[in-house]
């Protein structure tokens, strides 16, 4: 691939290539966002540097429009901590400047955070199983939002054309957003007050955000803070013994796991649970998903008032207050909580408290 810079620019990425290559000589299972961080670069500086990757345009409402005729494609979604795969169709499109969405029940189904995109590159690597097509696209600061891999290799010509299409500037002009969430706050007298007032008139499950927004809360301080009996610290094994007795009992849940650019959601029952080499694992024909669970600082079970009745969430933290992972019950809306899932998460075992003797 053809790259203009100045000769400063272009050592920089002649170092970083070449540093990144002998770390993979030393350890060629090490993940692209793990390499990056031995590096001490971002993920997309060092997707960047690749041979095998190509900038693309940061058209991204039109990027995405494009990949709805790629066939099935699998999407790959993480943060630090949890990372969530699924093989479908990106479908039912709903995109505006800020945020979309794309929505297929039992198949992709996303939530877009567009206004923290900043770049997409088209790769295409070689591994154990052959040649690996993707489109990835990463936030202001060079982290992941999704990846999204060719599935169905009768239409390579296609994705290739689509790629070509696409070629170009990667940077879009928005301007860089703060890494860091919402800030701490402890609430008191008639702030607090009218806090859980309007979290007890809640009415849409989607408001909760608006609720966190309107108080420059983050979700941690906003937990602290709730009404009695609506946000509850659990035990941080709770996660685990949540997903283990979905898989055991067949209950239908909702797994959401995102960063600050997308959100990609499983509904459905859960099989194969399975711990490997430290990490909580899910292997189903519809779902993989990998869980870091040394990760999780707080656990907290959180209860929502809607007009269809409370919905109970059950929400892991990282040391950051920033969200690895969220369970719900499988629920459409209109529809009242599944009694089951309520079972379930009123069953989690709180969080241990140590009194001094």
């Amino acid at each position: 691939m053809n790259r203009t810079s100045t000769p400063v620019a272009e050592h920089a990425t002649t170092d970083l290539l070449s540093r990144y290559q002998a770390l993979k000589a030393e350890r060629p299972s090490l993940r692209q966002r793990d390499a990056a961080d031995a590096l001490g670069a971002s993920e997309a500086d060092l997707v960047a540097v690749l041979p095998e990757a190509m900038a693309l345009r940061g058209d991204f409402n039109a990027l995405l429009e494009a990949l709805t005729l790629a066939g099935e494609i699998k999407c790959i979604t993480r943060n630090r901590f949890c990372v969530q795969e699924r093989v479908g169709q990106l479908r039912n499109l709903s995109l505006g400047t800020d945020m979309g969405l794309a929505l297929d029940q039992g198949g992709l189904d996303l939530r877009f955070y567009l206004k923290n995109w900043r770049r997409a590159f088209a790769v295409s690597q070689q591994s154990r199983r052959g040649a690996l097509h993707s489109v990835q696209f990463y936030d202001d600061h060079g982290d992941a939002i999704g990846k999204f891999y060719l599935h169905d290799d009768a239409r390579l010509d296609d994705w290739q054309a689509m790629v070509a299409a696409f070629a170009g500037a990667g940077d879009s002009d928005r301007p860089r957003t703060p890494r860091a969430g919402l800030p701490h706050r402890d609430l008191g007298g008639d702030d607090l007050a009218r806090f859980r007032e309007e979290w007890l008139a809640l009415q849409d499950i989607h408001h909760f955000n608006r609720l966190l927004v309107r108080y420059d809360m983050s979700r941690r301080s906003a937990f602290a803070s709730a009404p009695e009996g609506y946000a509850e610290k659990l035990a941080v094994n709770s996660i685990e013994a949540l997903l283990r007795r979905a898989a055991d009992e067949q209950t239908p849940i909702m797994i959401f796991t995102g960063n600050r650019g997308m959100v990609q959601i499983h509904g459905g029952p859960i099989v194969n649970v399975k711990e490997m080499d430290g990490w909580l694992n899910i292997f189903d024909k519809a779902l993989t998903l990998h869980l870091d669970p040394s990760g999780i600082d707080s656990v907290w079970r959180v209860k929502r008032p809607t007009r269809d009745g409370i919905i109970t969430a059950v929400e892991a933290l990282d040391a950051n207050g920033d969200t690895i992972l969220t369970l719900f019950g499988l629920r459409s809306e209109g529809q009242r909580e599944d009694p089951a899932w309520h079972a379930m998460a009123q069953s989690a075992a709180p969080q241990e408290t140590h009194r001094a003797a």
